[in-house]
């Protein structure tokens, strides 16, 4: 009897994990069970975008590729979907991405979640397959769903996902998968966040403090 009801809580903690998901809020950041960070940023990150998604589908999906349009949903061209290199992304055990959540038609901006993100290397820049095990080497997967409530501002995720070592293939395709999407393409993008104008404002404060404390010890 025991053993049997060890084995359900088993099971069902797996469907629980399975399951999980991990909300974020404007101005919050996320540790994820792998020890992925995902900060929520208020204002655009104004990087360089290699993935951007559009599809008024249930659910949206796509990945980044100088290969020509196939099946999956994805906008083309060098401005929006395009092959990018590892180096590109990885910088000192880290790699960074951006994903810009664009405005909705009208309204409030509604909760996305991100139902799957992989992270796959290979030596070819113009993968054009459905079948996901063809995109090369998997070295990451999201273990959550990540959500993001409604809100009544834009925010931007980003995301540090830390993998020691450089690979021996130069290229990177991510697969994006997420739903409840709404309005313009969502976007992943090369580039660090660019600080909201209230934390440039708190950054303005705090160095005149800083210049007001250097002149009251000159002073005295």
């Amino acid at each position: 009897m025991k053993k049997t009801l060890l084995a359900v809580l088993a099971i069902f903690g797996l469907i629980i994990g399975l399951h999980a998901q991990v909300f974020i809020a404007p101005g919050t950041s996320a540790t994820l069970s792998d020890g992925t960070l995902v900060s929520a940023i208020g204002d655009p990150t104004g990087g360089l975008p290699f993935l951007s998604i559009e599809n008024p589908a249930e659910i949206n999906r796509g990945y980044n590729t100088d290969g020509p349009r196939n099946d999956l949903p994805f906008q083309t061209g060098p401005d929006f979907t395009r092959a990018v290199r590892w180096d590109e992304l990885w910088t000192n055990g880290t790699l960074k991405f951006g994903l810009e959540l664009n405005e909705p038609n009208g309204g409030i901006f509604p909760a996305i979640e991100i139902l799957d993100l992989r992270v796959y290397i290979s030596p070819v820049p113009d993968q054009n397959s459905e079948d996901l095990g063809q995109l090369g080497t998997m070295v990451w997967q999201t273990p959550s769903v990540i959500a993001t409530m409604d809100r009544p501002e834009r925010i931007d995720l980003m995301f540090s996902v830390a993998i020691a070592d450089q690979p021996p293939n130069p290229y990177v395709t991510l697969y994006a998968e997420f739903t409840k999407a709404d309005g313009e393409p969502e976007r992943f993008v090369i580039g660090t966040a660019v600080p909201e104008p209230r934390t440039y404002a708190l950054l303005a404060g705090l160095g005149l403090l800083g210049f007001i404390a250097v002149r009251w010890r000159m002073k005295y």
